[in-house]
Parts: C-alpha cells; structure tokens; sequence
C-alpha cells in the first residue's frame, strides 16, 4: 500500500474517537443526522484539499472514494442473508 496512504489511514483512526464523541455531545444519533455530521466534515475537508491540491486532483480523489464505496455496496448485496 502506498505509504501516504496508509499515513492517511493512521490520521484517521486518530480522529475517529473525537468524531464519534462529537455526535454523542450533540445528540447526533440517527442514520440520518449521522450523514448530515458525515457531509459537513467532508464538505469541509473537500474544501480544504481543493485549496491544497486543486480542483481536478480532489474531483479523482473523490470520484475514487465513491468507486470503493460502490464496491462496498455490491459486496453487500451480495450477501446472502437468512
């Protein structure tokens, strides 16, 4: 794996306990208001890498991440569940 990335993995896992207590102190609970919680922090990081790297370079990002989400989806749908 490529090394930025995997650092990128470790940055996450370090902000993920922070994330996760910021919906419990907000009483962010549901399905729903977790994906309003999940599209201001992307939003904000988007808007940040665009900054960083440019426009183009955040759109391949991005377009990769829904690649690997979509992935996700299709292994899911895959399952067969009793």
């Amino acid at each position: 794996m490529n090394e930025n990335i995997e650092l990128g993995q470790q940055m996450w896992k370090g902000l993920l306990l922070p994330f996760q207590q910021m919906a419990v102190d907000h009483g962010i609970a549901t399905t729903a208001e977790k994906a309003q919680l999940w599209a201001g922090f992307l939003a904000g990081a988007s808007g940040a890498m665009c900054a960083d790297i440019g426009p183009d370079n955040t759109q391949a990002v991005l377009d990769q991440i829904k690649k690997s989400c979509a992935e996700v989806m299709r292994n899911e749908l895959r399952v067969v569940k009793p």
